[in-house]
């Protein structure tokens, strides 16, 4: 046997998107088939990995990278409707749309979105390469110069040299800008900051810089846009020419030979990776050469980036995540993400990795480093990401999100947004005509809009609870005129009804003049219920049980009747156990700790002389600084919010309210 060395394959077409490095092959004995290849970035070189077998060519045209990390191709068809994209990714559950149109050449890529231009009928389709189960074009329209960059589909204007933006998302016009073209563009490409315009393959040709707002003339001739350069093919010469213009004014070098005479075959044996990457094309011995452009890239950003989560899935409550996903600029050598609780301030979790060649995705199952669900509320998330090619500043971006499926907040059960539980403190209300309110805190010390559930007795009292049953929502227990206590379990915030699904607590609830929950007193993670007897003052403490109950009762105090209000606050020293105030006949307000066993510590003076308010409600954080707070409502209507410093003390005063005087009770 004599070894002999390889045959080249032939390279039919390359695309470079991203770091992603995309290829038709085909040898003597196979047909063509899909490659991928991961190009690593430095400040100065580029070296493309081993290739990955994507799948088989069957007459389709590509693959084009797309910047996100993914390859398609264009399957033409021969009947309208018949012709579609989809990705070479078999894993990919998306990555695919149909065109109502037969055959079609692509037009231009970037991440999600693709504009095919059909030929029969004669029109532009852009789909979505993101949507699962809709496989249509979400926007068809008559065939002109257009680009797509990140969400924005760029088309020729209403006058001469303008170009206008529309976001694919809304179908908003979102930028209309004068390039100084002194036609209608023909040909439209966008790169970030650079808007490439053409009057045709022999007419003028320019770049129009949206930072530095003016235009920069370029050779004409067809090109590939690049970020800060762009490449054309010199047919005659057989050429591969750059044209750098980052710096304000165009500089054209050769970086390659082609075979002479040959068409201009750009984006099939010729391409540039406008993603911040080099220029690649195919020589005549079939070998690939990356080309650095000799450009300083653009800083590294976000082309697109989009939140999704699943609290609208079934099974959320079992297993609630939050994902954010962007398209880079450019690679990134490595990246840290990290989630903080915008209550307490607090790091909650912390991702990172290394580099990332177009799509970056982080995604949190609502648990802190120690594993544990995080409490409803408000959370930063901020992502830092260094550049590959070490050109421009550390890329940093943060945004806001709401958790409404973690852990629950105590007197937190819904918002007057979404009606989902927001970590901030709720009060409830009862009219005179039996209708149960909803007042929901709305995180700067105040309520909103309220919701409503009619039809109840205006004698029953409500004793807002905390997760008793696991399911990551509060409870709120109801006693009748007749002494049945309820459990009922409001689902997604939503008002509950007499008819509402309950479970019995029992009856004889009566004989008992004081109900309230301060949290958890004994350690286990479940809210308790602490009661007063009327005719004897002694308390009784109801411990929560994991089988979504209340166990038998504990005497915890001798005579408490001389106590006028009881009043469960949740945690409010900051202890991690719940605690109570109880005003006595003095007004005197004192704080009650509890000692995580079941029972209270010794009474601490909290105010001297406390205003005689007819409902006091420890109310939860209500302020949104993670601390717990306190409502009142006095005889005139007027409703104050006194703020837990989170240390066991209270701050002066503030009206939030008036016109509560109508409420028969305060919960």
């Amino acid at each position: 046997m004599t070894a002999v060395p390889p045959v080249a394959a032939r390279i039919d077409r390359l695309s470079l998107q991203n770091g992603t490095l995309a290829t038709e092959e085909a040898d003597s004995s196979f047909m063509g088939a899909y490659y991928t290849r991961r190009v690593s970035t430095t400040a100065t070189a580029y070296a493309p990995g081993a290739e990955t077998l994507r799948s088989w060519a069957n007459g389709d045209t590509g693959p084009y990278a797309t910047g996100d990390g993914r390859a398609v191709t264009l399957t033409p068809e021969p009947l309208p409707g018949g012709s579609f994209i989809r990705s070479v990714d078999d894993t990919d559950a998306a990555g695919f749309f149909y065109l109502p149109s037969a055959y079609g050449t692509v037009l231009d890529i970037t991440g999600r979105y693709a504009i095919v231009n059909g030929s029969s009928p004669a029109k532009q389709y852009v789909g979505d390469l993101d949507v699962y189960g809709d496989l249509q074009p979400v926007l068809t329209r008559s065939v002109t110069a257009a680009s797509v960059w990140g969400t924005s589909l760029w088309t020729p204007g209403s006058t001469t040299g303008s170009v206008t933006a529309k976001d694919l998302r809304t179908g908003r016009t979102t930028d209309t800008v004068s390039t100084g073209a002194p036609c209608v563009p023909k040909e439209l490409q966008v790169v970030g900051r650079w808007i490439y315009w053409s009057c045709g393959p022999t007419a003028a040709a320019g770049v129009w810089d949206r930072t530095a707002k003016k235009n920069i003339a370029v050779p004409s001739g067809p090109a590939l846009l690049g970020d800060g350069y762009l490449v054309r093919q010199d047919t005659s010469a057989g050429a591969l020419l750059l044209t750098a213009f980052a710096g304000g004014a165009a500089t054209t070098c050769k970086i390659g030979d082609l075979p002479a005479g040959a068409s201009s075959l750009r984006g099939v044996t010729w391409t540039v990776d406008k993603f911040g990457g080099p220029a690649a094309y195919v020589d005549a011995d079939r070998k690939i050469h990356l080309v650095p452009s000799g450009v300083a890239t653009q800083p590294l950003g976000f082309v697109e980036s989009e939140v999704t989560d699943n609290t609208n899935e079934s099974g959320a409550i079992s297993s609630p995540w939050w994902q954010w996903r962007g398209v880079l600029s450019k690679p990134a050598a490595s990246w840290t993400a990290t989630l903080t609780s915008k209550a307490t301030g607090a790091v909650v979790r912390t991702f990172s990795g290394g580099e990332v060649d177009g799509t970056l995705t982080v995604r949190w199952n609502l648990r802190n480093t120690a594993g544990a669900l995080v409490p409803n509320g408000a959370y930063t998330f901020k992502l830092t990401a260094r550049p590959a090619d070490g050109s421009g500043a550390v890329l940093t971006g943060a945004r806001t999100m709401t958790v409404s499926t973690g852990a629950a907040v105590r007197g937190d059960f819904t918002n007057s947004g979404t009606n989902a539980p927001d970590g901030i403190g709720d009060v409830l209300t009862v009219t005179p005509s039996g209708t149960i309110r909803y007042q929901p805190g709305n995180g700067t010390g105040g309520f909103g809009p309220f919701l409503s559930a009619s039809g109840w007795p205006s004698t029953v009292t409500l004793v807002p609870f905390g997760d008793l049953n696991g399911d990551r929502r509060n409870e709120i227990l109801v006693r009748l005129s007749s002494g049945e206590l309820r459990v009922y379990r409001p689902l997604d915030g939503q008002p509950f009804g007499p008819r509402t699904p309950y479970i019995s607590l029992g009856t004889g609830w009566n004989a008992f003049n004081a109900l309230t929950s301060p949290g958890d007193v004994t350690g286990d993670g479940r809210p308790d219920l602490v009661v007063r007897r009327a005719s004897t003052g002694e308390a009784f403490l109801y411990k929560g049980t994991s089988a979504g109950k209340l166990s038998a009762p504990v005497r915890i105090a001798a005579n408490w009747s001389g106590y006028k209000k009881i009043v469960g606050v949740g945690d409010f020293n900051g202890d991690g156990v719940g605690d109570l105030l109880a005003q006595d006949g003095a007004n005197t307000l004192w704080r009650l700790d509890g000692n995580a066993s079941g029972g209270f510590k010794a009474r601490v003076k909290l105010v001297a002389t406390w205003i005689p308010y007819n409902a006091v409600i420890g109310v939860g954080d209500i302020t949104g600084d993670g601390k717990a707070d306190i409502v009142s409502r006095d005889t005139a209507g007027n409703v104050w919010r006194n703020n837990g410093d989170g240390k066991g003390a209270l701050g002066a005063r503030t009206k939030i309210a008036t016109g509560w005087q109508g409420y028969k009770s305060v919960f």
